[in-house]
């Protein structure tokens, strides 16, 4: 997959918190591998982390997509459902 396709489903998330004027504070974005073979990665996971503010407090979005290496196809970024736990969980998870 080209850079100017990973911008365009960045762009695409970062957009849909522009639409509601909402302030972001910070973007990460943390790419691994899934499903290996004899010639590397089969997937590349992608997983966008978006830090904002909402009625005055700091809140966290994670989104997420997966590509195919070999033959990518066009998934863009799902927002995952998020509380406090599992947002804690699954930061803990990507950092590991």
């Amino acid at each position: 997959m080209t850079n100017n396709n990973r911008e365009k489903y960045h762009n695409d998330v970062l957009n849909f918190y522009k639409k509601q004027n909402t302030k972001i504070l910070n973007t990460k974005l943390i790419m691994k591998h899934d499903s290996y073979d004899l010639q590397g990665p089969m997937y590349d996971l992608y997983n966008l982390i978006i830090i904002y503010m909402e009625n005055n407090k700091i809140a966290i979005d994670i989104w997420f997509r997966e590509s195919y290496v070999i033959n990518p196809h066009q998934n863009p970024y799902i927002k995952l459902n998020n509380t406090h736990d599992n947002v804690h969980d699954y930061l803990t998870y990507l950092y590991n």
